[in-house]
């Protein structure tokens, strides 16, 4: 097989792969907002502990998500002390459940402070090599400042599409947050642009409507 068949057969199962795992995130998803919707945020924080287990060393990103999403401070203020694990898998995880209570708006300006500190000691620490993760870490950071600023030109879409690839609900975390940014800057459309791209999460909202 040749290089440019071999790039071509990789980037189609990585596209299988994610499209999998996106499907198999939004099933989970749905659980937990079923939950959320039947019995509020102790179900909800449930099905977050049977979907998303706390494993040990793990890097627990979906799991952090889902919590941000339904607005689960205490939880999220709970565990984020108890990350543990290989560094810079906990800088992301870290960095996720600051996002998460920053989403909430629990003290937006110190979330966003503390983003920006844990992108750059990444930064410090990953190997050389790491290029892309390290653009990814900087544009969760930009997000946090995002929010905290109501400034939309800090927002890179293009890095976290890829940054949040086959992780469903920080990809909705993500989506979630850009939201509002764009309606705290008082750009309705954008926001209505932002939110056709959270698939299932609308059938979710519409349903927490009716």
């Amino acid at each position: 097989m040749g290089i440019v068949a071999a790039v071509i057969v990789m980037g189609i199962v990585l596209a299988i792969g994610a499209g999998l795992a996106n499907a198999a995130g939004a099933k989970k998803g749905k659980q937990v907002f079923a939950a959320f919707s039947a019995g509020g945020i102790v179900a909800a924080r449930a099905a977050v502990d049977r979907l998303y287990p706390r494993t040990k060393n793990g890097a627990h990103h979906e799991r952090l998500a889902a919590l941000g999403l339904l607005g689960d401070v205490e939880s999220l203020e709970r565990e984020l002390p108890l990350l543990d694990g290989r560094p810079l898998v906990v800088y992301r995880a870290q960095m996720i459940g600051l996002l998460g209570l920053a989403l909430a708006g629990r003290d937006v300006a110190a979330c966003a402070a503390r983003m920006k500190e844990i992108a750059e000691r990444n930064q410090r620490e990953s190997p050389k090599l790491a290029k892309l993760p390290i653009r990814w870490m900087h544009a969760f950071a930009n997000l946090g400042a995002a929010l905290a600023t109501r400034a939309p030109s800090l927002l890179e879409r293009p890095l976290l599409i890829q940054a949040t690839r086959g992780q469903p609900m920080l990809k909705i975390l993500c989506w979630e947050t850009m939201i509002k940014v764009f309606e705290l800057a008082g750009d309705a459309e954008r926001a209505a642009n932002v939110r056709q791209d959270l698939g299932w999460m609308n059938e979710v909202r519409r349903a927490q409507a009716a």
